[in-house]
């Protein structure tokens, strides 16, 4: 924290990796106790906001609304740890779960807290139909956004479209870009 402050940097955000999608509740407890620490952490860095995850995906034998109703009791539970510290958790659109823009909804609505919200990135709709409108959806949750050079493998973004989008939701966070093209 102080190297950073010396640098002139400010730290916006951190993450954790976690998954919530595992059948067996004591694993999730594991999990949720793991994203409890790194909230804590959080807070002593200053990072108003923590990148969450939803977990790997709907494991066989079970369905989404299983995988939903694990995912937000545990994220639940993780933002009233969270309200204690002041960081806000932001669940992301990343491959396994969730994934889409409706999953995504569907969860902050669940959790129904003020220390949950979006981190949008925008590159991992572009199996959709429309990546556009899925971002478009999701925009006026985010706290944090990640920027791609492309929305799909063969689609280059169209970064004037997705600043109007983000503008007309408000957003007024950072625009992190994740890089995953070849130099």
């Amino acid at each position: 924290k102080r190297k950073a402050f010396l640098l002139g940097l400010e730290i916006n955000g951190t993450a954790v990796g976690d998954n919530f999608c595992e059948p067996d509740e004591s694993k999730r407890a594991i999990e949720i106790e793991r994203v409890k620490t790194w909230i804590e952490c959080a807070s002593k860095l200053g990072a108003p906001e923590m990148r969450v995850f939803g977990g790997k995906g709907v494991p066989d034998g079970y369905t989404e609304d299983d995988v939903t109703r694990w995912v937000s009791e545990a994220l639940k539970e993780c933002c009233e740890h969270a309200s204690k510290y002041g960081v806000i958790l932001a669940v992301e659109n990343h491959g396994g779960f969730p994934e889409k823009a409706e999953q995504v909804l569907r969860i902050l609505r669940m959790v129904d807290s003020k220390w949950i919200a979006a981190n949008l990135d925008i590159g991992n709709f572009g199996k959709s139909d429309d990546p556009y409108k899925k971002i478009a959806a999701v925009a006026p949750y985010a706290v944090t956004c990640h920027i791609k050079v492309r929305i799909s493998k063969n689609e280059e973004v169209d970064m004037k479209r997705v600043v109007s989008i983000l503008r007309n939701a408000n957003y007024s966070g950072y625009l992190p870009i994740e890089y995953e093209g070849k130099i």
